[in-house]
């Protein structure tokens, strides 16, 4: 078979095709900024509330959203310093919050007028401030 034929240059061409489509993939998804889908709040003097919430941290479209055990769908807000949002995990302080998996989130209920609530987050009633 001949270099320059066209049955030759087909495999090359889906290779080229396979790896640009994986680039395009990667791309799009380093370029998304996951910390635009949270709320936050600024952490004041005056001390965090002191429950605990047990569930799990989950995006729903484009927003971090948290199920309690009991099934409730909470908007978490975070502290805005000492916070670390990635696709898969929520750093506050010095812990770790996998998404997708049980965990105890510190912190308490809260008003919306003490939030930054991204319009992506806006529908979510019950509010959880997680104490940081």
């Amino acid at each position: 078979m001949k270099i320059g034929s066209p049955r030759a240059q087909r495999p090359l061409s889906r290779v080229t095709t396979a790896v640009a489509a994986s680039l395009l993939l990667l791309t799009g998804c380093a370029g998304q900024d996951v910390t635009s889908a949270a709320a936050y709040y600024e952490a004041g003097g005056d001390g965090s509330p002191q429950a605990s919430l047990p569930g799990q941290l989950f995006w729903d479209a484009d927003c971090l959203r948290f199920e309690s055990s009991n099934g409730d769908i909470w908007l978490p807000v975070l502290p805005r310093e000492g916070t670390r949002l990635s696709k898969t995990s929520v750093s506050v302080g010095g812990s770790r919050y996998p998404l997708g998996e049980r965990v105890e989130l510190p912190g308490g209920e809260g008003s919306a007028s003490l939030a930054s609530i991204p319009e992506s987050c806006a529908d979510t009633g019950d509010l959880w401030f997680v104490a940081g």
